[in-house]
């Protein structure tokens, strides 16, 4: 008798203890199963970089030097899944960005191996890919706020091209990045989320050393229960330093600028 009311108590205690984390959960920026953002973007690379191949050495320049320093406007899709009992999560995400432009050199760059001289007028294009996933755990996950620890990796494409008539050269390469990751919310209200995203590191990865950023401050409005939109600032910081054989890339940038877009989820 006494073994059954002790079963019985024990019982009664975890579902409480479950029905206290969820009701926790409730109404907080991460109380659902999936959700689903896209949104665009109006951002601007600025920062320097060089490229020396094939034993020549590289001169730096800046972006705006050649060209790259206009806005873009960039398409991101991010997915998100939640376990919103044990507070466990799931993200993934895309962003790409490509810009082109016209520049007359003030000085003379060496890029790649060739020579672009002062005066001459350069087409430069550039792109950078970011195809992520982040998987953390909230130890707070509350109706007014909350906070997730974790861990993402990055697949970043970066490419740059510059050409002169048939003088041309281009560097293309792709990494995977690990970093930490953080998020955190807060909710005032039902409908309107204020969240933040940081996902960073300062580790060697394999040919390449230096330091990889991305944070993302966002403001959520949902006037219908599944639906809603966003908006908010994203940023992307690369200062990293890349070398095999005889093959150096330097680039310490950024990509900034707001975005809007849509959120659903359920």
């Amino acid at each position: 008798m006494l073994k059954r009311m002790h079963t019985r108590a024990l019982l009664s205690l975890t579902l409480l203890a479950t029905a206290g984390t969820a009701m926790a959960a409730d109404g907080g920026s991460w109380d659902y199963w999936v959700r689903a953002q896209a949104s665009a973007g109006s951002l601007g690379l600025a920062g320097d970089a060089s490229f020396s191949d094939n034993g020549v050495g590289g001169t730096t320049f800046a972006i705006e030097d050649v060209g790259l320093d206009d806005s873009a406007i960039t398409p991101a899709v991010e997915i998100g899944l939640t376990t919103p009992i044990l507070d466990f999560h799931a993200f993934f995400g895309w962003q790409s960005w490509s810009v082109d432009g016209d520049a007359t050199l003030d000085e003379q760059v060496v890029f790649a191996g060739e020579t672009y001289t002062a005066g001459a007028t350069v087409s430069s294009k550039a792109s950078l890919t970011d195809i992520y996933a982040e998987f953390n755990w909230a130890p707070i996950s509350l109706n007014l706020a909350g906070f997730s620890l974790g861990v993402a990796a990055h697949q970043l494409s970066f490419s740059n091209e510059i050409s002169e008539g048939t003088n041309q050269a281009e560097f293309d390469e792709t990494l995977i990045i690990p970093t930490l990751a953080v998020r955190a919310y807060v909710a005032p209200l039902d409908m309107l989320e204020f969240e933040v995203m940081v996902h960073g590191l300062a580790v060697p990865v394999g040919d390449a050393s230096g330091s990889f950023l991305v944070a993302q401050a966002q403001l959520a409005y949902y006037p219908l229960k599944y639906i809603g939109v966003i908006g908010g600032w994203r940023t992307t910081m690369i200062d990293i330093e890349y070398e095999s054989g005889e093959t150096e890339a330097k680039a310490d940038v950024s990509l900034s600028g707001p975005y809007l877009g849509v959120a659903a989820q359920f």
